[in-house]
């Protein structure tokens, strides 16, 4: 038994050093990842033909493997590893950059929470290479942001802060607060009048109370837990883009990517709007290729078969995908010379725009929708926090209609309602940490049953049952979740409010501009 220990301390460590997840080191070696599990938790051993090609995989011998022998040289930090050190250099940067020299703790713990979930993953999967891909998308919205054009993430990333310091993402993730950009002096609010903050741009707009300077209001408390908890299904980057950017935008990510080993799916066999995919791969993976594969001209490396989708799945990709929003945002940024990203998206008089519905939503994407001006109207939403939550819940499945709408029509407050997947995880793991229980697998499960529905398919156990119940938490609540099929992630909705409020702002400032651009969509 110590052997085995011994061994599968050994295989782990070698695993992490080369960069690899345990999905992706069995897919090189043809086995599952649970077989890569069952080895480093020393529950089983590898058969003797595998050990020869698993140590030619980790850069040791059988014999080092055998006896988890340290080598002598020292392992190069050529590759993934010395760009995810870049990456978390820059991370630190930005964290100085927006707080000074003394950051607060709840930064700065963020980033050592993601930072350490993206080195030694979860119980979920392993992602070593999460934090190197989000400094190459970084670095193409870089390219793309020195082009006068515009792209976003969409979905979650695993790693919300991260992404947010990198500048590959627009969402702050922190808790909500007010931050001075001149003397970087911070104020996170828990409340505000009496009532909890959940969304950092309904809080007022004040003036710095040290320089005097107006203060920037953000934040919408995403928790670290509740998106490593779905870590497996976050593999993939997806970038959203103009419709007439995707082929510009593919060539600079190809730029991006030309010290990496990649190949790019065919998108000849896909539909009216095809989708650039373009897998990253750790150098180990190099033999799965043709030979001389990085010798041919960028828009030859394209891998057609279904056998290569397949022999590639283990792998991450990074998607680039048309959309109506970036569209519109990019021409209302070339005929006003107003970047998005600079609008005051947040003001009263937006909200109160998108609140009132009349017919400046008319051309919104969103909030134009007949069944979403009408099921506004039970909801009543008065904030940034009703509406992204509203959002998660006409775009769950099973969220709204018997569910949300019959406690809205009763008189409750939107802000009550599980409108996320994340709502699901955070409500369980309050009344845990308040019970003294500060594991969260409870939580993770709950919320993993919950998002995809299974409740309402089969029903929730009795032992479940019990246990929130012995929590604290009510009938409402269970009910909630056994009837919701699919949960919304948070992060979809407040970017899609986001860029709805960005474009309503347009509309009440450069009228004729936004008119235009709308014509031309």
């Amino acid at each position: 038994m110590e052997e085995k220990i011994r061994f599968g301390n050994y295989l782990t460590e070698r695993r992490k050093i080369m960069g690899l997840s345990q999905v992706q080191l069995g897919a090189l070696l043809g086995v599952s990842d649970k077989a890569v599990s069952k080895w480093e938790n020393a529950r089983a051993m590898p058969d003797s033909r595998i050990l020869v090609r698993l140590g030619e995989l980790l850069g040791v011998t059988t014999d080092d493997l055998l006896t988890a022998r340290q080598r002598e040289e020292t392992v190069s930090l050529a590759g993934m590893t010395v760009r995810e050190k870049e990456a978390r250099a820059n991370c630190r940067k930005r964290i100085e950059d927006l707080f000074g020299p003394q950051p607060p703790l709840e930064a700065v713990s963020r980033f050592m929470a993601e930072d350490q979930l993206l080195r030694f993953g979860t119980g979920f999967s392993d992602m070593p290479d999460r934090l190197f891909l989000l400094g190459k998308t970084a670095e193409l919205f870089k390219r793309l942001r020195e082009k006068g054009q515009y792209a976003s993430l969409f979905g979650p990333t695993g790693a919300e802060w991260l992404a947010y310091l990198l500048c590959a993402s627009d969402v702050d993730p922190l808790p909500p607060h007010m931050l001075c950009p001149s003397c970087h002096h911070v104020d996170y609010v828990r409340s505000f009048d009496g009532n909890k903050v959940h969304c950092g741009w309904d809080l007022p707009e004040t003036v710095c109370p040290k320089c005097g300077k107006p203060m920037l209001r953000d934040g919408h408390d995403l928790s670290v837990g509740a998106g490593s908890a779905m870590y497996r299904a976050l593999a993939d980057i997806r970038v959203m883009l103009p419709r007439n950017m995707r082929c510009e935008a593919a060539e600079c990510l190809k730029e991006t990517l030309a010290d990496c080993l990649w190949a790019e799916f065919d998108q000849t066999k896909e539909s009216v709007e095809p989708t650039v995919r373009i897998v990253i791969l750790p150098e180990e993976a190099r033999f799965l290729l043709p030979p001389g594969w990085e010798s041919r001209r960028p828009e030859d490396r394209i891998l057609s078969t279904e056998k290569d989708f397949v022999r590639f799945s283990a792998y991450p990709l990074i998607y680039l995908a048309n959309n109506d929003s970036m569209e519109r945002l990019q021409r209302l940024r070339d005929s006003t010379g107003i970047p998005a990203e600079r609008v005051p998206f947040s003001a009263e008089e937006v909200l109160e725009a998108l609140l009132e519905g009349g017919p400046e939503t008319d051309t919104l994407k969103f909030f134009s929708l007949p069944l979403v001006r009408q099921e506004m109207k039970k909801a009543k939403p008065q904030t940034w926090a009703d509406l992204i939550s509203f959002a998660g819940l006409m775009h769950g499945t099973g969220t709204w209609f018997e569910n949300g709408e019959e406690r809205a029509v009763a008189g409750e407050p939107i802000s009550s309602f599980v409108s996320f997947r994340e709502d699901v995880y955070e409500t369980v793991r309050e009344k845990l940490m308040k019970g003294g229980i500060t594991d969260d697998g409870l939580a993770r499960d709950v919320m993993e049953n919950a998002r995809r529905g299974r409740y309402a398919k089969s029903g929730m156990d009795n032992g479940t049952k019990r246990l929130l119940l012995e929590l604290g938490l009510d009938e409402a609540f269970i009910r909630s979740i056994s009837r919701t099929k699919y949960l919304f992630p948070k992060i979809c909705a407040i970017r899609q409010i986001r860029w709805e409020a960005t474009l309503m702002w347009y509309r009440l400032h450069t009228p004729e501009a936004f008119e235009k651009a709308m014509r031309n969509n």
